[in-house]
């Protein structure tokens, strides 16, 4: 099952808001995704969101939870969010803004 395009919140919530287990949340193939690559624009606005706030924003979860949603973020293995900033929909701009 694939989420819809989420609010960043709740996105904030999806990518830190869970369980610390091994193996982590998101090797579980049977658990609801949200398809980064069909939103990359959002996913490249939520991504910046994220690290030009990053130390308010991981106030509620544990070190554990930050180091498997960073994780998630980040490793291609995990999920698709870095790909979004290869997405030429995406203004250079944007991307560059991640990035930075």
């Amino acid at each position: 099952m694939e989420h819809q395009n989420l609010t960043f919140e709740e996105w904030i919530e999806y990518v830190f808001d869970h369980e610390v287990k091994k193996p982590e949340w998101y090797w579980d193939i049977e658990k609801d995704r949200w398809d980064e690559l069909k939103y990359p624009a959002v996913n490249v606005t939520y991504m910046t969101q994220f690290f030009q706030n990053a130390g308010v924003l991981c106030t509620p979860y544990t070190d554990e939870q930050v180091n498997q949603g960073l994780w998630f973020m980040v490793y291609n293995a995990c999920s698709n969010h870095m790909f979004a900033l290869n997405e030429q929909a995406v203004p250079m701009e944007a991307r560059l803004n991640c990035i930075d």
